[in-house]
């Protein structure tokens, strides 16, 4: 069979969105020819068909049609009494339908990062940050702050193309000064430490409190065990600096179980720092569609996440409508989940019914009630994604030609 050459496709499995992909196929296979990054090639490439790949439905163990995997569906959800959606990463259109179909069975909406968003919203809520774009962190920034842990695992093209691009209209790649502070992966460090403009300060995530408050005042005690010179290298960049940003992913701190302070505490300085200098927040997403489903639900619902459909209406409780929590504590006899980019294995609860809506790869801990295969947004189905800055949405084109529907499609038929 021929293989084809498409170029710029845009790459839905990493909250950067890139779209300078090019990828050569034909209806089988798909191959990624023009990236260095073998991280995101490896990443873009682990949704290719193989043997395991499931391309028709199954109620149960059996070979099924879409309809009748749509029809035991609705009969599921009929007979279900609390109900479930969990979403595991779709475009904006699928989530639309996911939401619609919320509000006329009366379920349970929740994204599988949700966890992860409130840190951010609670700053966003309470007093607000000052944010930026991808874009202006390219062009403009001339000193970057990278607080965290994974972030380099996650967006695996943050150096190549936002910190060091090979061109930029204000900023010279040569005058950025990037901090890297937490502890990083050695692997991650030794990468962006080919560049000597590259500081390293190892403190665990908990400190970054203290840390701030120190480069925020030559008077702190400093029980770090960091030298002042590197202290002095950090506030005599930020005092030179015309356009300082702050990148963190919030998931980094989840485990410290003071996310919300230091979070707190970065974006407070950087409001500071606005008063001699401009200065940025820029929060990086989870790699799951995350801001796409955050702005649809808040559109929709006026809630980002953990609402439930009443009678017409939406409402609103981070405990009372936390989706993963219900499957785990049975308190609900029915789970949705639509699963478009996820690898990850879904954990199902043999105790409930299990309607998993997912692409071909899709693995789970038992046999769900029902499967239904979908395409991936941006490799099988066409729409819309949001990146991480939340306000840039890219178009995703399908390629590959799998003979199964959207999750739109489907969803829309569960109504």
């Amino acid at each position: 069979m021929k293989k084809i050459n498409t170029k710029e496709i845009t790459c839905p499995f990493c909250s950067l969105l890139c779209d300078d992909i090019n990828v050569i196929h034909d209806d089988k296979r798909y191959n990624v020819h023009n990236l260095k990054n073998k991280e995101c090639s490896k990443k873009i490439e682990a949704f290719n068909i193989n043997k395991k790949s499931i391309l028709l439905p199954k109620i149960g163990n059996k070979i099924s049609t879409f309809k009748d995997a749509i029809n035991k569906s609705k009969l599921l959800i009929k007979a279900g009494n609390e109900i479930g959606i969990l979403n595991l990463g779709a475009d904006v259109a699928s989530v639309r339908s996911a939401i619609n179909l919320t509000s006329q069975i009366n379920a349970n909406f929740d994204h599988i990062n949700s966890k992860y968003f409130f840190s951010n919203m609670n700053i966003v809520q309470r007093t607000g940050y000052i944010a930026t774009t991808l874009m202006e962190v390219k062009n403009r920034s001339d000193v970057i702050l990278i607080f965290g842990t994974k972030i380099f695992g996650k967006v695996p093209r943050l150096t190549e193309k936002i910190l060091f691009p090979k061109s930029s209209l204000y900023i010279k790649k040569s005058k950025k000064k990037i901090f890297l502070v937490g502890q990083f992966p050695e692997k991650d460090i030794k990468k962006i430490k080919n560049n000597s403009q590259v500081t390293n300060i190892n403190i665990k995530i908990e400190q970054i409190p203290e840390f701030i408050s120190l480069i925020s005042s030559k008077n702190g005690i400093n029980n770090l065990n960091l030298s002042d010179s590197i202290l002095n290298k950090v506030r005599l960049s930020l005092n030179k600096s015309k356009y300082a940003t702050a990148i963190w992913s919030s998931s980094d701190f989840f485990k410290s179980h003071a996310s919300q302070t230091i979070i707190g505490s970065i974006t407070k300085f950087i409001c500071d720092l606005n008063n001699h200098t401009r200065a940025v927040c820029l929060p990086i997403s989870g790699n799951l569609a995350d801001s796409t489903s955050i702005q649809v639900s808040t559109w929709l619902t006026g809630f980002p996440v953990r609402f439930k459909g009443v009678n017409g209406i939406f409402k609103h409780d981070r405990e009372a409508y936390d989706v993963t929590n219900l499957i785990l504590n049975n308190q609900i006899d029915t789970a949705i989940y639509i699963n478009t980019l996820s690898l990850e294995k879904i954990q199902l609860n043999k105790k409930i019914k299990n309607i998993v809506i997912g692409h071909p790869k899709t693995t789970c801990s038992l046999t769900p009630d029902v499967f239904i295969p979908v395409g991936v947004p941006g490799v099988d189905a066409g729409g819309i994604m949001f990146r991480t800055d939340n306000v840039v949405t890219l178009p995703l084109s399908p390629f590959r030609k799998l003979n199964i529907p959207s999750s739109q499609q489907v969803l829309d038929k569960m109504v």
